[in-house]
């Protein structure tokens, strides 16, 4: 709720973006999509920020670990993950660790994302084609954010065979 997303902002010492805002006023009801961006005349980013919100809602509604943001991370800006994050906080607020989401915010805040040394030119060649180079990519940089991001091209490449 709205509420809850204030007294985040002044317990976890953070300002919330107007996106975050809007996310918290309606991410807790069913809406249409559709509707809900010609109502705010939603521009393409917007579109993508709140289409993401919907879409991870609907997979997973559970607390995030410092792993999932990791993940999140690795396929996300951080100011969309750090927002995602929040309104995570918001579903169970008063139970949350305060120094433990403080500290995950920190890191999202922090974060810089290493360049990805694995590209689909290196999945072709170990014979995977069309759909199944995505999937691998998308395995392999899961991989690559559980090891934080150090594996080498040979480590991940190796992980794959």
């Amino acid at each position: 709720s709205i509420r809850n997303l204030f007294e985040a902002e002044n317990k976890l010492d953070f300002k919330a973006s107007l996106n975050l805002k809007i996310a918290a006023l309606f991410f807790n009801k069913d809406i249409d999509l559709k509707t809900f961006f010609s109502e705010i005349c939603a521009t393409n980013l917007e579109k993508r920020y709140f289409q993401f919100f919907s879409r991870r809602f609907s997979e997973n509604n559970s607390d995030l670990n410092l792993l999932d943001l990791k993940h999140l991370l690795a396929f996300e800006k951080k100011d969309l993950v750090l927002d995602f994050y929040v309104i995570n906080l918001l579903h169970n607020f008063h139970k949350i660790d305060v120094l433990e989401a403080k500290n995950n915010l920190e890191f999202i805040k922090n974060f810089e994302l290493p360049n990805f040394p694995v590209n689909g030119e290196d999945i072709k060649k170990l014979g995977y084609k069309g759909e199944e180079i995505g999937n691998k990519i998308e395995e392999i940089k899961k991989f690559w954010a559980q090891n934080d991001f150090s594996l080498s091209k040979s480590d991940l490449i190796k992980f794959l065979q």
